[in-house]
């Protein structure tokens, strides 16, 4: 699964950056690019470790697609398997972290009514 997730998501975080660049947020441009490197580290993590574990099984290391594709039907089935009631929880408690971090970066005011 990590080696799935990393590879997965890695290819948007230069994009990303780039629209960061653009406009000039050169902090968040920073985080992305620390995530970036740190997505590619992870990867090689998930990689050098699937092809052991294919190794460890006497499976051929073009396997690992295959076990990635895996990942990507098993993901699909969780997420198809939800309730909408399941479903509207998830988006309840994204959309309040989503709040508490406006607050705590001054951009809503917080439970007093107070900006920082």
């Amino acid at each position: 699964m990590l080696y799935f997730f990393e590879t997965k998501n890695i290819g948007k975080k230069r994009q990303r950056l780039e629209a960061f660049r653009q406009y000039d947020d050169a902090i968040s441009e920073h985080d992305m690019d620390f995530d970036w490197a740190d997505e590619i580290i992870h990867t090689s993590f998930g990689k050098r470790w699937l092809k052991e574990i294919l190794r460890a099984r006497r499976q051929h290391p073009q396997e690992a697609e295959r076990v990635r594709t895996r990942c990507g039907e098993l993901i699909d089935a969780t997420l198809a398997s939800k309730t909408p009631a399941e479903v509207t929880e998830i988006k309840q408690i994204a959309a309040a972290m989503i709040r508490k971090a406006q607050e705590a970066a001054g951009l809503l005011p917080d439970r007093h009514g107070l900006y920082r």
